[in-house]
């Protein structure tokens, strides 16, 4: 007996067990099980479009796929490595779908003044026009500049989202798998219950399905949403024109977990299910065709046991959502996608401070403000507004490499006088020398409150221009992991650094006295509010917001250190910034907001 006709008597026999399986296998007549997997059977019927040869014909025409093959090749060339032309080139493809051609909405900007202070006002019924492309949902706007409504149709058709460029998740993963087919790359859409939707594409050079999320610009990081995000992730199914298929195990390293939230249908019944709509979308196919389709399916199979107990996760699978361009601070952590487990439990806001027995006894706001330069830092003036005074921008260095800059207020705090809480607030944003996202660059910036001198600056490098200050407290806002040097924890944290007086400062992570990696990239472009809370009770507290948010929501927070303990027997002490780079660079820029102090 040869190798093909033990594989057929095999595939028979499986064929008769399945059929076997099926009789005594009761369907669901609980209605929610029946709604479950018909909405599954729903999100898959979009990967026929994915198959349409004149979208795919309307999506090459959009995309510069010969630049694309140039890049690929140039990247090829630069790592220096085996590779395959075809996955370099669908990783460009991800950089020009995200940077170049889609946007992310969160409130629709005005249609008739285009301005984006727009606030939800609910939904609307979709019309004629937009059912015929699959909007089922019409979210409306209301202008805060010009009062005028928008409609928002929530396109559900990859044609059409050729058009409009724009959505959230579910549109971003429908068009980039329209634009992958289109490349002639085998690809399929996962449908994930929490609420995400991304891409799997075939890399023949590897041979198996690799994680492709045009969100997040991510290729082969399976484990961001489960440990990045934080998602408690239950069923991911991935749909292409001939199969269905349940992928959730290469999504999480902890399956017995998953399964015990994994009770919307007998896993029996989805099986058999998934199997179903995969026998029927490959009715037409030849047996050649199918019996190359399900060895390799197979192969699937076992890949997928063996990834579901994978102990290594790569750094960058740790990080939160990747930009803050991808949805509001707010909107993530409500989806428990900022990857801080506290923030994906509850909306951690931070809360007002009890000032029951306190009073604000100074606050400095952004005129008031005077601030002492060092080293590379300058002041420049935030765009497009015309008061300097009120918007005063401080550059602590800019994009070019081993810049080391720092900036204090020059009005110090005096530490006597029951001083018992200090809060700062500010804005940040960290931009490569076009003034874009410099995911790519280094090292990051710091808070600073110290006693040692008005014009006090620390080394460079990883130290971020605070190392060796003495007398002085220093949370990091640290984008890249010098792990020789620092042994920082990742190449996106927030850290908080201090060392008992009269010892310098230091960046190493020895001497962190709290901090988190689960937070959205600091280097996205944009810029985003921060919130720094210090009181003598032993509490520091960080909290992060978007720019056109008012609350902040709580990232970091450590007890059992009162401040003044890294600061004393000094008698007043100086609040602002350092930032340097190294190798890498990236500009750091700041605006402080206000300083409050609370005293009895």
């Amino acid at each position: 007996m040869n190798f093909r006709e033990a594989d057929n008597i095999a595939r028979q026999i499986t064929q008769k067990w399945l059929t076997l399986l099926k009789s005594h296998v009761k369907q669901s007549s609980d209605v929610r099980v029946r709604s479950f997997l018909h909405q599954l059977e729903k999100n898959g019927s979009i990967a026929f479009k994915h198959d349409d040869q004149r979208l795919m014909d309307r999506a090459l025409d959009c995309i510069p796929l010969q630049r694309l093959y140039e890049e690929a090749e140039n990247e090829l060339n630069e790592q220096d490595r085996e590779g395959s032309l075809e996955d370099a080139v669908i990783r460009r493809l991800l950089y020009w779908f995200k940077n170049e051609f889609f946007s992310w909405v969160n409130n629709a900007p005005c249609d008739y003044c285009r301005s984006e202070q727009t606030q939800s006002i609910g939904h609307t019924q979709p019309n004629s026009d937009d059912m015929k492309y699959g909007a089922h949902v019409v979210e409306l706007y209301m202008c805060s500049s010009c009062n005028n409504t928008t409609r928002f149709p929530r396109y559900n058709d990859p044609g059409k989202l050729l058009e409009t460029r724009r959505g959230r998740c579910g549109e971003w993963a429908n068009c980039f798998t329209l634009c992958c087919r289109a490349v002639g790359a085998e690809a399929r859409i996962v449908y994930d219950t929490t609420d995400h939707v991304w891409t799997e594409v075939y890399s023949d050079f590897e041979k198996r399905w690799v994680h492709c999320d045009s969100c997040e610009e991510a290729w082969d990081k399976p484990l961001l949403y489960s440990v990045g995000w934080n998602k408690q992730l239950s069923y991911c199914t991935a749909f292409s024109a001939v199969e269905a298929v349940d992928v959730t195990k290469r999504y999480t390293r902890n399956w017995p977990e998953v399964l015990k939230r994994r009770n919307r249908v007998r896993e029996i019944e989805l099986n058999l299910f998934l199997h179903t709509l995969t026998e029927e979308r490959q009715k037409n196919l030849s047996s050649e065709q199918k019996d190359a389709l399900n060895e390799r399916r197979v192969q699937e199979l076992k890949e997928l046991e063996e990834t579901s107990k994978r102990a290594i996760i790569k750094k960058d699978e740790m990080i939160g959502r990747h930009s803050v361009l991808k949805g509001s601070l707010a909107w993530r952590t409500k989806r428990g996608e900022t990857g801080t487990t506290a923030i994906a439990q509850t909306e951690n806001w931070m809360a007002t401070l009890d000032i029951t027995a306190l009073k604000l006894s100074r606050l400095f706001i952004r005129r008031d403000v005077e601030v002492r330069l060092l080293g590379d830092s300058s002041i420049l003036t935030t765009e497009g507004v015309a008061d300097a005074t009120e918007n005063q921008m401080i550059r602590l260095t800019k994009a070019v490499p081993d810049q080391r800059g720092a900036a204090f207020c020059k009005h110090p705090i005096p530490l006597n006088d029951g001083l018992e809480a200090l809060e700062v607030e500010f804005k940040f944003r960290i931009t490569d020398q076009n003034g874009l996202p410099a995911f790519n660059g280094a090292d990051g910036f710091a808070f600073v409150i110290q006693g040692q001198s008005e014009d006090a600056l620390g080394s460079g490098g990883c130290e971020l221009g605070y190392g060796g200050i003495q007398y002085s407290l220093a949370i990091e806002f640290d984008t890249y992991q010098s792990s020789d040097r620092c042994a920082d924890p990742s190449g996106n944290h927030i850290s908080i650094h201090a060392r008992n007086p009269p010892l310098g400062n230091s960046a190493h992570h020895d001497y962190s006295l709290g901090h988190t990696s689960r937070i959205p990239s600091l280097q996205n472009g944009s810029w985003m509010k921060a919130l720094v809370r210090l009181i003598v009770n032993g509490t520091i507290e960080v909290g992060l917001a978007e720019n056109s948010d008012d609350k902040f929501i709580q990232v970091l927070k450590v007890t059992g250190h009162n401040f003044l303990d890294y600061l004393l027997p000094k008698e007043k002490a100086w609040v602002g910034f350092s930032a340097s780079t190294g190798g890498l660079s990236q500009a750091h820029d700041i605006i402080f907001t206000s300083i409050k102090e609370y005293r009895p």
